[in-house]
C-alpha cells in the first residue's frame, strides 16, 4: 500500500505543477497603449509600469488603410479597458506573447469572453501566423485558422477586392 501511494506522489506533484503553471500564465491588467505591431501596454493593478504584451499568432496588415483600421479596432476593443492576458511565452524582445481577453461591448455582463486577436481575424483585419512553437493550444490554433479562412471566403477587410479601399486611406471622389 505504501509503495502504491509513493508511486502516485510524482504524478500528484506533476499535476499540481501544471495547475500552478496555468494559473501563473493569466493576469489581469488595464490596457494603456495600443501599438501598430499588435502589441499593447498593459498595467496590472497596483503596478507603476505597464508590461509590454504582443498579441500572439496574428499579424496586422502591412498596407494602409487596413493597418490603420486594425489599430483602430484594437483601440476600440482594448484601450482603457480591463483585460485578462493569457500568457503563451516571450518573444525575442522579451515581450509577453499572449491573447488579450476583454468584455464584449454588446454584453457588459459577460466578463472577459472576447479574444481580441480572434476578433481581428474574424473581421479580416489580421492574418494568422501559423507557428507550431507559438504556445497556442491546438484548440486556439484551430479557431484562429478557421477565423482567417472564413474572413478570406467572405472577402472581409483586407481580403476584399483590391479596389475596395483606397491605398492611401483617403476618400475617393
Amino acid at each position: 500500500m505504501i509503495f502504491r501511494t509513493l508511486a502516485l506522489l510524482p504524478l500528484c506533484a506533476m499535476l499540481l505543477a501544471f495547475s500552478v503553471d496555468a494559473e501563473e500564465r493569466r493576469f489581469d491588467c488595464t490596457v494603456v497603449a495600443v501599438h501598430d505591431d499588435a502589441s499593447l501596454g498593459c498595467r496590472p493593478p497596483g503596478a507603476d509600469k505597464a508590461l509590454s504584451v504582443r498579441l500572439n499568432a496574428i499579424e496586422l496588415p502591412a498596407a494602409q488603410p487596413w493597418r490603420q483600421r486594425a489599430r483602430q479596432a484594437l483601440e476600440g476593443m482594448l484601450l482603457g479597458k480591463p483585460a485578462t492576458i493569457r500568457e503563451q511565452g516571450r518573444d525575442a524582445r522579451f515581450r509577453i506573447l499572449g491573447a488579450a481577453w476583454v468584455t464584449p461591448a454588446d454584453c457588459p455582463a459577460c466578463g472577459h469572453t472576447l479574444d481580441a486577436g480572434l476578433a481581428l481575424l474574424t473581421i479580416g483585419l489580421a492574418s494568422w501566423r501559423d507557428a507550431p512553437d507559438s504556445g497556442q493550444t491546438p484548440e486556439a490554433r484551430g479557431q484562429y485558422q478557421f477565423a482567417e479562412e472564413e474572413a478570406r471566403a467572405r472577402k472581409a477587410g483586407q481580403w476584399g477586392p483590391r479596389d475596395h479601399a483606397p491605398r492611401d486611406g483617403s476618400r475617393r471622389t
